[in-house]
């Protein structure tokens, strides 16, 4: 491992971290895997249209119990399970968030465990 403390190491660090610098134009590292993460794949008018046209309009009753459930108590996922969550929802074609889906889930049996 090199040592941080020699001067040479210090100059190709500031060196090459500049040119990286000025290749991500002023975004840190940091922001750039935020910003990997939070990318949502581009949806088409078309795809839009075609889904308005042929799916029900009204949402379904898991729909409707994740929003509920998502007022009442917004439970958060980790990063990794939203974007498991985004993708399945994506290909189901629900009307539902991670958050919400993750509310329902402890909520729901909660409401069983009471009753």
């Amino acid at each position: 491992m090199a040592d941080s403390n020699n001067p040479d190491f210090e100059a190709i660090k500031k060196k090459y971290g500049a040119q990286l610098e000025n290749q991500l134009h002023g975004k840190t590292i940091a922001d750039v895997e935020q910003e990997a993460v939070t990318f949502e794949k581009p949806v088409s008018r078309e795809y839009t249209e075609f889904k308005k046209e042929n799916l029900p309009p009204m949402l379904s009753w898991f729909e409707k119990v994740c929003a509920f459930c998502e007022k009442i108590v917004p439970i958060q996922p980790d990063k990794k399970k939203e974007q498991e969550l985004k993708e399945s929802l994506y290909i189901a074609h629900m009307e539902a968030t991670p958050t919400g889906v993750t509310s329902a889930s402890f909520l729901i049996p909660l409401i069983f465990v009471v009753v």
